[in-house]
């Protein structure tokens, strides 16, 4: 936490509520993850009292009474079998472990409890290891496509394990909701949504090490980038913007405190981490203490008073809940494509990765992934609020950022944007070529693209979409929409 900064943001915000002091947030936070952690490790010990401080304690009998927490404890042990399985009889003990999971979801939504665990395995070959993700649900949402009922849900991580998911959202055939991940979103509008709204901002597409090397192109790219984000943002009502623009202007200068401070510090042998949260997970103030000029922590200090304001805050709150919907209709697109059979890989997939049976595809596969993420890149594109812009822009960094390329998230951001362009009429082979394609070659596609009209953009990507599926995208309604006590951490 910050120092000054941090006791007076905190002081703004009501921090009453922790899921993490309820009974069921205790144990799950709790026993739960020193089990996840113990059993990584294979230490018995640590295993043994994890899970005998489910079984016997009375928080768990509190929250989820004896037959749940008989039903939390069996999990456990499911999760430590599969572990010590052999490879050749893993998967009858997977299945057991992932249908417990299953099972105790259904047990947190029935008591109503807003709870979730994510039971994920991480695969060697030497062993399957079992990973138990537990988030306290914020909002739980349910949503009706083609004639099918489908469940979302807004967590944040309650667990302390350590690592994180890198998308927005998630979802699989056997996970029982649409996840759309506020710790992960928050991280998106921090770093790239809020700073680029005040006028002549840049937005950063590109990797940091692209960006440090400060070619001509990137810089373009970055200018017109920002550009397009603050189009998108004169579609939003005028009421929902209040205060945005304010929060888009410290951050950006935050944005700029900090390139400033890592440039200074480098030498000394320190590194800064950029912050990927409204309020910073490092203490800047006691870290750059004597090696910044203390103005600049007193401008730090003040700019995360503001931003934590009640002003401050509701205004990043109302543009996070316009944002949410997007990832939540990119999930639920998923969600609806695993009642499909036979989806065949699109001829333009098709061709970029040399795929000779589009129907044939084996699930997991990259043209099997790039298929289902051009599917929901696509859906959340025409169904978008206010304008296709922002999903479009924030699309490119899977084309522009180093680290991404080659994988499934490139490949159906690229399709997206030929598929779109062609349907604008825009000649794709003259800007990018028939061969390898150079991100700087990229650039001109992106520019055609973004110069369009939201109309006609939603309008090409809605077409593209039938042709390339064969079918029309679904109209997603919301049929309830139930919030639980707020929370950050």
């Amino acid at each position: 936490m910050l120092l000054a900064a941090g006791a007076l943001a905190w002081v703004l915000i009501d921090r009453h509520f922790d899921p993490r002091n309820s009974p069921a947030g205790s144990v799950l936070s709790g026993p739960v993850t020193r089990h996840v952690v113990a059993l990584s490790r294979g230490d018995r010990d640590r295993i043994e009292r994890a899970r005998t401080a489910v079984l016997e304690g009375k928080a768990a009998t509190l929250a989820f009474g004896a037959d749940g927490t008989q039903r939390l404890s069996e999990l456990l042990m499911a999760s430590e079998a599969l572990a010590a399985t052999p490879r050749a009889q893993r998967i009858s003990a997977r299945d057991r472990f992932l249908s417990l999971a299953e099972g105790f979801n259904r047990l947190l939504a029935e008591r109503r409890l807003p709870y979730f665990i994510d039971a994920d395995l991480t695969i060697t070959d030497a062993r399957m290891m079992p990973v138990i993700v537990s988030y306290y649900v914020e909002r739980e949402v349910r949503l009706t496509a083609a004639g099918k009922s489908v469940r979302a849900v807004h967590p944040w991580r309650l667990d302390r394990l350590n690592f994180h998911r890198g998308y927005l959202g998630y979802t699989r055939p056997r996970t029982p909701a649409a996840m759309v991940l506020l710790d992960q979103i928050e991280s998106d509008l921090v770093r790239y949504v809020l700073p680029a709204i005040p006028a002549d901002e840049p937005m950063i597409l590109v990797d940091e090490r692209t960006e440090l090397a400060g070619s001509p192109w990137v810089a373009e790219l970055s200018l017109r980038a920002g550009r397009a984000i603050r189009r998108h943002f004169q579609l939003v009502p005028k009421e929902e913007l209040d205060g945005v623009e304010k929060v888009g202007r410290l951050l950006a200068r935050r944005r700029a405190l900090v390139q400033k401070w890592r440039a200074e510090v480098r030498g000394l042998g320190l590194e800064l981490v950029v912050p990927e949260r409204l309020l910073p997970e490092s203490d800047y103030v006691a870290d750059l203490e004597n090696r910044v000029p203390r103005s600049n922590l007193e401008e730090w200090e003040q700019i995360h008073r503001e931003l934590m304001s009640r002003d401050g805050y509701d205004a990043f709150l109302r543009l996070r809940n316009r944002y949410v919907w997007s990832v939540q209709r990119h999930e639920v697109q998923h969600r609806i494509d695993y009642t499909r059979e036979l989806v065949p890989v699109p001829e333009i997939l098709a061709k970029r990765l040399d795929v000779e049976n589009p129907i044939g595809v084996e699930e997991g596969t990259l043209p099997a992934r790039a298929r289902d993420e051009l599917s929901a890149y696509l859906s959340s594109i025409v169904q978008a609020n206010d304008s296709p812009l922002l999903e479009l822009v924030l699309l490119a960094r899977f084309l522009f950022d180093d680290s991404n390329l080659g994988g499934p998230y490139s490949y159906a951001a690229l399709a997206a944007y030929e598929g779109i362009a062609r349907e604008l009429g825009i000649d794709v082979d003259a800007l990018i070529g028939t061969g390898p394609v150079s991100r700087q070659r990229l650039t001109e596609l992106f520019y055609a693209v973004i110069e369009r009209s939201p109309d006609e953009l939603r309008a090409a990507a809605d077409r593209f979409y039938f042709a390339a599926y064969g079918e029309k995208l679904p109209v997603v309604t919301v049929e309830s929409n139930h919030a639980n006590a707020e929370w950050r951490h």
